[in-house]
């Protein structure tokens, strides 16, 4: 999975060169989920063409493969409902950073 370039500022793209294999690809799976999470509810607001409920199914299985739990997940969407990609890079980094340790 790639990440998608169209996302973030040439600033961000730098960070982004520098993270692990491992890291780039549980961003790429984060970022994905967010949107795809994103599309839904924003087809849901506009009622009139709904998308289908099993994008939920692939945003979920997307967090899964990427090892982040429910109350990260929703930590994270309220990150990208402000915008802040920032973070959500800094989340990986902590999060594979923890996990090395253990």
């Amino acid at each position: 999975m790639q990440i998608n370039r169209l996302n973030f500022t040439e600033q961000q793209l730098e960070r982004i060169k520098f993270l692990t294999k491992e890291e780039q690809e549980k961003l790429s799976k984060i970022c994905s989920a967010l949107a795809i999470d994103g599309l839904y509810i924003f087809s849901e607001s506009k009622e009139e063409y709904p998308l289908s409920d099993c994008l939920c199914d692939i945003a979920d299985k997307l967090r899964v493969e990427a090892s982040v739990t429910r109350e990260e997940y929703c930590y994270l969407c309220g990150v990208m409902g402000a915008m802040d990609l920032d973070k959500i890079i800094n989340f990986v980094i902590k999060k594979l950073n923890k996990k090395i340790k253990e």
